[in-house]
């Protein structure tokens, strides 16, 4: 059986025992109601009365800033409460050891001294975390019960019977063998070392509360650790190097990620170079294998390969980036069917197999061949995602960080979309600092490396708390002039911010070429801010691209506030109000009602039905909680293969009838599409609008040196900038898989209309007739989904 949690105050550190409390310690009191004392029955005597015994801990308490509190708060100032609304936990026994000042007493923690007298009972004489989640749960933080949750709580469950075990299994372990740390030979050393096991099992406590905080001063074990590690010259343990006891330190003396001389820690094999971890045959438990980006695999070095997440070292909280208190990530859990609700996936894994962690999680779980072996380990550690592959080349398809790409790390790295949201309006990308990528110089000359992805701190403020940056109502600046000001979507602001293209339709309208010559403006990816607000495409000239009156889609998010103001639809909106992004992406859940927030998928997998929508899309659409609805619905594998002539495809795939007849439509007036290669339109020599790159290719043949150019030869220069608008609407619209979930009108529109003036240069409503011409597999969900538009 598990013994209480120790606050550490044993005899192996201090010598201190519990003995000793004065004679006065039976006598009056008041009774304690507080957090430290459950039962509520033992009176408490007053700190002055631990005080005559426990002086060391006393002193250290009075003068610290933790329980002591480093202030007089709360007070009646104190976020304008009355401070009696605070006691329960700022001053749970009325403890006045410290005049006019709040205090959490010994009583606060470890219960009622009046039975004590020296050597009797105490309530708490070791509080466990649960004492702490008491108090510590308080603000909504959550963070004594996502301690309680974690997987260091149940750390002396596990192999707990020797020293070198004890070392990082146990609390009183972690603090007495500190001096052992490094890899595994350093473990070794303790056996030779005749280092004595702590004791039973039984009798040692996990690895909790404080094993990481001193609870008497309130201060952080990492502030003042220092660890002899055996294979050195007596240095301290300061593996970043940077001559700072700091968190990084901390977690990295159990956790170990380099040595001290900076050599990192993994398989230990040759093929590697790593120094050997002491379970270097488990990749799930070594930490490099997914958090290291070997920096001789980066941007324009041998295949381009980004292979994990890189740790902030030098920062003030490089490993509580990511990591709150819950301290687990179930990694190699992940992809298997997960057995209850403890043990199934979390946050972490989510991201990992989402697009903003590259779905990185599985490709290492596909390097695992199922054995324990330090090939594994290699292979694991040596998988990633290339550029062109899967979903890494958003962090991988340039050298971020360099100097020439400043304009882009707002959005593809986690350092720049850090900054940029703390404050859009001073957000200055020279200032990007890279320096905990190895090798980067000053201001991206050179360049690393190394590449990041956009990990939890790019959004988050707090990863305990969840608070998310908040860069208000944005507006986003296009080139040539254009803007947007978006409405204040509250958490979706967050995902604005990248999520509304490089440019927009009135990038082209207020350019000023002077002869329609010239290279595409690109829309960019993933523009789902411009396509929810109907603010990205290009937008033909007297058509109407406004929201329709009765589209309750765009009030997604709002709660009772919608944008319409429309009344019917509060039922629905009222319960989410963090804007259509999240409210859409963040909801849905897996086969056992998991949060599966952070994988971003807006589907629910389910048992009995596949992939449904998610909860959020089935208040209204009811029938599309059943039936594996995500594809006979709304089509999310449908590809050009699977159209059939004369049958209407699924939702998505009508929408994709339509971008075919476009693409056919550019093609019959010589601009050819190929969306795998950019500039992603090309000029077909057959043509005489086409301008051919080397004057021999063939009609329909395109030359991928040579982007289309010049838009003024299908129609003249009055009309270039329609041309290359309905290119523009094409490419914003093949490059947002959702575009029909995200404004399925406006996508409409914009098809439509883009039709409409390629076929014959004129805005007269021949679309519907020119695609029925086309008479191609697609043709009938291309008709069903024009024939839809607003």
């Amino acid at each position: 059986m598990r013994a209480k949690w120790s606050v550490l105050l044993l005899s192996v550190l201090t010598a201190v025992s519990l003995a000793g409390c004065g004679g006065s310690g039976g006598s009056g009191g008041t009774s304690v109601s507080g957090p430290g004392d459950l039962a509520g029955s033992v009176e408490a005597v007053g700190a002055d009365n631990c005080k005559v015994c426990h002086t060391a801990i006393f002193t250290a308490w009075e003068s610290g800033v933790g329980h002591n509190n480093e202030n007089t708060r709360p007070d009646n100032s104190y976020f304008g409460r009355d401070p009696a609304d605070c006691a329960t936990c700022h001053d749970p026994t009325g403890d006045s050891a410290i005049a006019g000042k709040p205090v959490v007493g010994c009583e606060g923690c470890h219960g009622g001294g009046s039975a004590h007298r020296g050597v009797g009972p105490i309530p708490y004489p070791y509080p466990d975390p649960e004492q702490c989640a008491k108090c510590h749960d308080a603000h909504g933080d959550s963070i004594g019960t996502a301690v309680l949750n974690s997987a260091h709580n149940n750390s002396d469950d596990l192999h707990a019977g020797a020293a070198r075990c004890q070392r990082c299994h146990t609390a009183e372990g972690s603090v007495l063998f500190s001096r052992y740390t490094g890899d595994k030979d350093v473990m070794d050393s303790m056996d030779t070392d005749n280092v004595a096991s702590l004791g039973a099992e039984e009798d040692l406590h996990a690895v909790t509360c404080v094993a990481c905080h001193k609870p008497h001063d309130g201060s952080g074990r990492w502030e003042n650790f220092i660890a002899t590690n055996n294979s050195l010259d007596s240095g301290n343990w300061d593996p970043n190097g940077n001559g700072v006891a700091d968190q990084f330190d901390f977690c990295t003396s159990c956790h170990t990620y380099y040595n001290q001389d900076g050599r990192l820690v993994g398989s230990g094999s040759a093929a590697s170079g790593t120094a050997p971890f002491y379970h270097n045959t488990a990749w799930y438990r070594t930490v490099t294998t997914t958090h290291y980006d070997d920096p001789a695999t980066g941007y324009g070095l041998t295949d381009n390969i980004l292979e994990g997440y890189v740790i902030r070292t030098d920062s003030a909280n490089p490993c509580f980036d990511c990591h709150g208190h819950e301290l687990r990530t179930n990694t190699r859990r992940h992809l298997e069917a997960p057995t209850d609700a403890d043990r199934g996936p979390t946050i972490h894994t989510d991201w990992a197999n989402s697009r903003h962690g590259a779905m990185l999680l599985e490709a290492k779980v596909a390097a695992d061949d199922g054995n324990r072996s330090v090939a594994t380990v290699d292979a694991v550690m040596a998988a990633g995602r290339e550029d062109g592959e899967g979903h890494g080349w958003s962090w991988t398809h340039y050298d971020w960080d360099a100097t020439n790409r400043q304009s882009c790390q707002r959005c593809h790295t986690s350092t720049g979309v850090s900054n940029f949201l703390a404050d859009p309006t001073t957000y200055d990308q020279t200032a990007n600092d890279f320096s905990h990528l190895q090798g980067w110089g000053a201001g991206g000359t050179p360049s690393s490396g190394q590449n990041e992805m956009l990990y939890c701190w790019g959004c988050h403020v707090s990863i305990d708390t969840g608070e998310l940056r908040d860069p208000g109502a944005l507006t986003i600046d296009y080139s040539n002039s254009a803007s947007v000001a978006f409405p204040d979507s509250a958490a979706s602001n967050v995902c604005i911010a990248c999520h509304s293209g490089r440019e927009n339709g009135d990038s082209i309208k207020n350019d000023t070429d002077d002869d329609g010559v010239r290279s595409f403006i690109n829309s960019h990816y993933l523009t789902a801010g411009g396509m929810v607000f109907a603010t990205g495409g290009y937008e033909f000239d007297g058509k109407d691209y406004a929201f329709a009156a009765n589209d309750r889609h765009q009030n997604i998010g709002y709660g009772s506030g919608t944008l319409t103001g429309d009344a019917n639809f509060d039922a629905v909106s009222d319960d989410y109000t963090s804007g259509p992004c999240v409210t859409c992406h963040f909801n849905s859940s897996d086969v056992d009602g998991l949060n599966r927030s952070h994988t971003l998928s807006p589907f629910t997998e389910t048992v009995a039905d596949g992939t449904v929508l998610n909860s959020v899309c089935v208040v209204c659409h009811t029938s599309r909680g059943v039936g594996d609805a995500a594809n006979t619905w709304f089509g999310v594998d449908f590809e050009e293969a699977d159209f059939v002539a004369g049958v209407v495809a699924p939702h998505k795939g009508r929408m994709l009838g339509a971008q075919l007849a476009l693409l056919e439509v550019l093609a019959s007036k010589g601009i050819l599409t190929d969306f795998s290669s950019y500039p992603y339109f090309f000029a077909d020599s057959g043509f005489g609008g086409g301008i051919a790159g080397n004057g021999i290719l063939e009609p329909g043949e395109v030359d991928r040196n040579n982007g289309f150019t010049n838009w003024a030869g299908i129609y003249g220069f009055a009309q270039w900038k329609n041309v290359m608008g309905a290119a523009f609407n094409l490419n914003l619209i093949a490059h947002d898989p959702g575009a029909t979930a995200h404004n399925r009108r406006y996508a409409r529109r914009l098809i439509y209309d883009s039709i409409d003036f390629m076929d014959d240069g004129l805005m007269n409503d021949s679309t519907s007739a020119t695609v029925t011409a086309q008479a191609q597999p697609y043709t009938a969900s291309a008709l069903n989904y024009i024939g839809r538009r607003p």
